[in-house]
């Protein structure tokens, strides 16, 4: 089945928005969690975020993640 036009920019989208996040997080988890810190405070952090997102709450998780990336001394673009 042949892709429509829109389909195919979505997806182009949906891949740009994708590789921006993950260099994003990249530099986010670096800051956040050196080496010495435990895993367990990261999967707190995308817990709590993931039940955010899933309870509709998706301004309050971009708010939390501002926070982060403020913590952590770094810029974002919004």
């Amino acid at each position: 089945m042949k892709e429509s036009r829109d389909e195919v920019m979505g997806n182009d989208v949906k891949s740009m928005l994708n590789a921006i996040s993950g260099t994003y997080t990249i530099l986010l988890i670096d800051k956040l969690f050196p080496m010495r810190k435990k895993t367990s405070d990261m999967e707190d952090i995308y817990s709590a975020l993931a039940a955010l997102a899933e309870i509709g709450r998706v301004m309050e998780a971009m708010q939390m993640i501002r926070g982060l990336f403020g913590i952590a001394g770094e810029e974002t673009l919004a």
